[in-house]
């Protein structure tokens, strides 16, 4: 039974990414009047996933874009598919001239790719996304960091090759990641941008960063669940959403711990641009304690 259903939810994923190849109207610039307001997707960086999905960067685009203009009532979704990747450090410098008419930019991350296997699950991934809104004047106006688990069999269908259980994993931390974006669409519909902008709290004025010293990176850290401890090479540094600044000359180990999880650790060497989110997984619950007999 649970590999029919299995089957089933593949065939539905399959029909989607269909419907994305095909449906017209998905291409930016439209070619007609847009209805809703008007969401450009920029092609996905898939991160951990790039060399299982080599054409997920495209497609998963495509995928969100069609799944917006779905279930949004108040947006109608768009493909990017010449804008730079999701990571590309252009959007730094401000929105492209190509994404003129766009009243929301989005920019999505596979940001984390999890083996969370055990014995009582079975063979199962956790992949972990970061999504990301943008104003026409590029300013961040949203933001969600989401995952999805896959467990069971890979199956023979989208949205990856030969229906990978990584790939399964990561569509549906990005479907969970676009019906967050999807309310945030709707709420945005019924108050308005300005109401919005008034309603959320003012941002202090940072004083700008002194320039990095020769030999040292910004590391950014994060996780799900946020709050995490973050220890470099036994020192603790801060806890999870942080900035590191470490040396690009020497490994190091990064851990992470957080009550109720199981600690992720790595050992990498810090480079620029290096960001880190991922998922943490529960921690087992122990084995339960038999009654005394009377």
């Amino acid at each position: 039974m649970r590999q029919i259903l299995l089957l089933a939810a593949g065939l539905v994923l399959a029909g989607l990414a269909t419907a994305c190849s095909t449906r017209p109207g998905v291409a930016w610039p439209p070619a007609g009047k847009v209805k809703g307001t008007p969401v450009l997707f920029a092609p996905v960086d898939m991160g951990p996933l790039a060399t299982i999905h080599p054409t997920g960067s495209d497609t998963w685009c495509e995928d969100l874009a069609v799944r917006l203009s779905m279930f949004c009532r108040s947006a109608d979704g768009f493909a990017g598919r010449a804008l730079p990747g999701s990571a590309d450090p252009a959007w730094n410098a401000g929105l492209p001239p190509a994404t003129k008419g766009a009243e929301v930019v989005v920019l999505t991350r596979v940001t984390a790719l999890e083996d969370t296997s055990s014995p009582s699950a079975g063979r199962r991934y956790t992949v972990s996304i970061e999504m990301r809104a943008l104003d026409p004047q590029g300013r961040e106006v949203w933001r969600r960091v989401m995952r999805g688990d896959a467990e069971g069999v890979d199956l023979a269908k989208p949205p990856g090759p030969a229906g990978r259980l990584e790939c399964r994993a990561g569509w549906a931390a990005a479907t969970n990641a676009c019906s967050g974006l999807t309310e945030w669409l709707n709420v945005r519909a019924t108050m308005g941008p300005a109401a919005m902008a008034a309603t959320a709290p003012a941002a202090p004025v940072a004083p700008a960063a002194p320039p990095l010293p020769a030999g040292e990176v910004e590391l950014a850290l994060d996780s799900v669940p946020a709050n995490a401890d973050v220890l470099v090479d036994g020192q603790l540094r801060g806890t999870t959403p942080c900035t590191l600044r470490l040396s690009a000359t020497a490994a190091v180990t990064v851990r992470l711990e957080r009550a109720g999880s199981q600690p992720w650790e790595r050992r990498l060497t810090p480079a620029a641009g290096m960001r880190l989110a991922p998922a943490l997984a529960p921690l087992a619950a122990g084995p339960a304690t038999a009654a005394p007999a009377p």
